[in-house]
């Protein structure tokens, strides 16, 4: 309910007539599926969130409401071995008074892009393929314990992965993939929102063999 770190020597107590939260979600989406070659999908959500925990002179109460909304919209398209990809994700959550620590509850996530772009080739057995990942900017109110008391200007960034899967016949399969390829310099939206907050991975590569009997 409360991070160690952050409340050091401090003393939290909780409020004797502490509620338990109510959450209600609704959400309505769609998929569509045309000749095997093209599909597309997307919903929209709404989220609410009543008596939700917030934090005043040391003391955790019941005391803000949580709003939020959002979509996801994707399509895909394949032709012979070629597979495109491609989506978009919003929410825009609001707070209403002041809640014990907006990072889990409401963190401002700029609009992000997905795409990927892979080929399979019928000899040898091997997909390769490219993912990016683009983030457009966003400004929210900073999370506790993140070294800032003013709005916090969350900047955009792009990371790009790319990978491979060679199938070398039915018992062995490997996997190589690149992250962050180009070794980006970023903050994810999704940590905590801060002059304090840490910076995503750098490039990482990974490989893995799998054999089955």
């Amino acid at each position: 309910m409360y991070e160690v770190a952050i409340a050091g020597s401090g003393r939290i107590s909780v409020d004797s007539h502490i509620r338990a939260e109510q959450a209600r979600n609704a959400e309505i989406g769609f998929n569509y599926d045309f000749n095997d070659s093209l599909s597309l999908n997307g919903s929209y959500f709404w989220q609410k969130v009543k008596e939700a925990m917030s934090l005043k002179d040391n003391v955790i109460y019941n005391g803000a409401l949580l709003r939020n909304q959002g979509y996801e919209l994707g399509a895909a398209y394949k032709y012979s071995g070629l597979t495109l990809r491609a989506g978009v994700a919003e929410s825009k959550p609001e707070v209403y008074g002041a809640v014990a620590d907006n990072t889990v509850f409401a963190v401002a996530t700029g609009r992000t892009w997905k795409t990927e772009v892979s080929y399979k080739f019928a000899e040898p057995n091997l997909i390769i393929g490219w993912k990016g990942r683009f983030v457009e900017g966003e400004t929210g109110s900073p999370s506790r314990g993140s070294g800032s008391g003013d709005s916090v200007k969350q900047p955009g960034y792009g990371v790009n992965d790319l990978y491979a899967s060679w199938e070398a016949n039915e018992n062995l399969t490997i996997n190589v993939a690149v992250d962050n390829v180009f070794n980006k310099n970023y903050k994810s939206h999704s940590q905590r929102a801060g002059v304090n907050s840490l910076t995503g991975a750098g490039r990482d590569f990974r490989m893995n063999v799998s054999y089955t009997f």
